[in-house]
């Protein structure tokens, strides 16, 4: 058909119709000849367009809107319709976006004779499309987590800078390619094609919908553990995959250290547990001894009940560092200047490690002070002192370090049980042969060592009297790259009250009452005889409750001593009880380790006394007599 108007004997009449729908037609359609010249042109679109019939029919379209068919893509469909295919195309014209359709136009034997083209206003559409696109690229693009899109031929549609952030490759590197061969380590891609193939045959799977904790390929090769979440969606006649992954190596530190933390808390525990009933015989051990040796035995016995003291002493030093690493012994805090301590214990210092390994500080003139138990903090910078000679067996430099530090939210975030804030730290480093990470993660667990004679308790203790002074430990280490330590304490925010100055001491001698309550029969025994050869009398009871009845029998009791950790009433609710009838009443406890966390809060206040197991008679009586003597002094104060 040479024209797309009708023809005929009624053409007249038809062809006046067909202008009147084509003139409404809301759009433009136009004829051209083969040499793209308008022959007409209808819509309800020219009068918004600026078009007038007029001005066109009769001229060529590359007249009107450019010869260049490369940057003109009306243009290019309209040749392409001469040459006989069907196009599309999009452009901008009178201020509209416009969406075109040409097609060739037909003789009535089949010849091309020209195009018959048509365009609609899409403004609106592509507008509403393109903001839609642009809002969901914006949201791609600002999500934490990599996004990754996959077509059902497993190639890379999208990749998001979190997941070019996650993987190290830019998105123009994975668009178009196999994504198994780029973030899947080797060992599983074969499983992932299998299920991937599976699925698309049968639809079956068992990870989509769901979370997953696997390992990802970064660009460099290193693997990374990563939460993984698939989901299937439409893109057009196609099925694609879209993959949400987070990177979770650090959650996997925190984790590490949470359960290191609880593995500490759990050993701890059995620690302390071991401790206070291992401190129970040795009391016994070393109050016999001590008294076999109080009446002036033999040459031959004397030697030996001496050994025998030595070797319990020993054993006891050794549950001072269990009760130590479990957090149980007591500290007696005061506020202190960590450079003066750091300066005294120097002195100890060069002694142990040998001429060989020099020792360099850099202290802090400005640093602020902090509260801990002077003499641990020491024997801390002791131990260290002493690993660092170990691991430099043919000399060094051992560099001790202190400053003022602040730890935020960042480095809290990445250090488990660490609250943000002012800290003191204390850092010592060696140039020694340096661990691997299987030894460092394993230094703080108590006998474990690897020297041959290593009780395996010294670091075990470090760690526990730091927790328990409310700081924090870190070692870094790499083999032959040294090892540094680094200790924070809590910066002191107000001066410590000052301990209250102890009495002098004459005689160990006296003459007071005093209420015993200890459930070691043996333990009891033997304090009440050491007390009564001072000159003490005793009152025995089993456990609280036995105390309390005695107690009530008598008309006066000068001084309460009772263990902390009995069946049925506690040390702690023997003494509150005893002190509504006697609030004058002093006390001195005593146990293995100090289960009760009051209790442990009162000592650290230099609220109470506290004696700690085994000890000798003598040092018993000295601690009784400072607390009777302190509490006549106040009372004499008092009036």
């Amino acid at each position: 058909m040479a024209s797309p108007l009708p023809n005929g004997p009624e053409s007249s009449s038809a062809e006046e119709s067909f202008r009147t729908l084509l003139d409404a037609f809301p759009g433009v359609v136009w004829p051209t000849d083969a040499d793209l010249r308008w022959t007409a042109i209808f819509g309800s679109d020219l009068a918004a367009l600026g078009i007038a019939a007029e001005d066109v029919v009769g001229r060529k379209l590359p007249e009107f809107l450019g010869s260049d068919r490369m940057s003109n893509s009306a243009i290019d469909a309209h040749i392409r319709a001469v040459a006989g295919e069907t196009a599309s195309y999009e452009n901008a014209f009178g201020g509209q976006l416009r969406q075109g359709y040409v097609q060739p136009l037909l003789s009535d034997a089949g010849e091309i004779v020209g195009t018959v083209g048509m365009s609609v206003n899409a403004t609106d559409s592509q507008l509403a499309v393109r903001e839609s696109e642009a809002r969901t690229r914006a949201v791609i693009d600002a999500a934490l987590d990599a996004v990754v899109m996959i077509n059902s031929s497993g190639e890379v549609l999208e990749f998001n800078p979190a997941a070019e952030a996650i993987f190290g490759y830019t998105r123009a590197d994975v668009i178009g390619k196999e994504m198994v061969e780029l973030i899947i380590p080797p060992s599983f891609r074969e499983a992932h094609r299998e299920g991937f193939a599976r699925h698309l045959r049968t639809g079956e799977s068992t990870i989509l919908g769901r979370r997953l904790e696997l390992s990802g390929l970064r660009a460099d090769g290193t693997t990374f553990p990563v939460e993984l979440a698939i989901t299937r969606v439409r893109v057009g006649d196609d099925a694609a995959f879209a993959g949400y992954v987070r990177d979770i190596s650090e959650q996997r530190v925190l984790e590490e250290q949470l359960r290191q933390s609880q593995k500490m808390e759990a050993i701890g525990s059995l620690a302390g547990g071991i401790a206070h009933d291992f401190n129970n015989i040795l009391m016994v051990i070393r109050s016999c001894a001590a008294l076999t040796l109080g009446r002036n035995p033999d040459e031959d016995v004397e030697r030996n009940v001496v050994q025998i003291d030595r070797a319990a002493e020993r054993a006891a030093h050794l549950t001072r560092q269990l009760l130590a690493f479990s957090r149980q012994q007591v500290l007696r805090p005061e506020e202190s200047d960590i450079n003066e301590i750091v300066t005294q214990t120097l002195n100890l210092v060069d002694r142990l490690i040998g001429e060989n390994i020099v020792t360099t500080t850099s202290l802090d003139r400005y640093v602020e002070s902090i509260v801990v138990d002077r003499g641990q903090l020491g024997q801390i910078i002791l131990n260290l002192a002493v690993n660092a000679r170990d691991a430099m067996p043919t000399g060094g430099t051992l560099s001790i370090r202190t400053a003022n530090v602040v730890l935020d939210a960042s480095y809290t975030a990445e250090h488990a049980d660490v609250e943000p804030g002012p800290y003191v730290l204390l850092q010592i480093t060696d140039s020694g042969i340096g661990m691997d990470e299987t030894t460092r993660g394993r230094i703080f667990d108590p006998f474990f060592t690897t020297k041959d004679d290593g009780t395996g308790l010294g670091l075990a203790t470090v760690y526990g009297v730091v927790k328990q002074s409310n700081g924090h430990i870190w070692v870094y280490s790499e083999p032959g790259h040294g090892t540094t330590f680094k200790l924070y304490f809590p910066a002191a925010s107000a001066s410590a009250p000052a301990p209250a100055p102890a009495p002098e001491i004459g005689s160990l001698a006296g003459s007071e009452t005093i209420l015993l309550a200890e459930d070691e029969a043996e333990v009891r025994s033997l304090i009440a005889k050491s007390l009564r050869l001072h000159g003490y009398t005793v009152i025995e009871a089993c456990n609280g409750i036995e105390a309390l009845e005695l107690a009530g029998e008598r008309e006066s009791i000068d001084l309460l001593l009772t263990d902390v950790v009995m069946p049925g009433m506690n040390g702690r609710e023997l003494f509150e009880q005893l002190s509504e009838r006697h609030p004058d009443l002093p006390v001195l406890f005593t146990s293995g380790y100090p289960a009760d966390t009051v209790l442990r809060h009162g000592i650290a206040q230099g609220r109470v006394a506290y004696i700690e197991k085994p000890y000798l008679p003598s040092e018993l009586a000295r601690e009784i007599r400072e607390v009777l003597d302190r509490s006549r002094l106040l009372h004499r104060g008092e009036r």
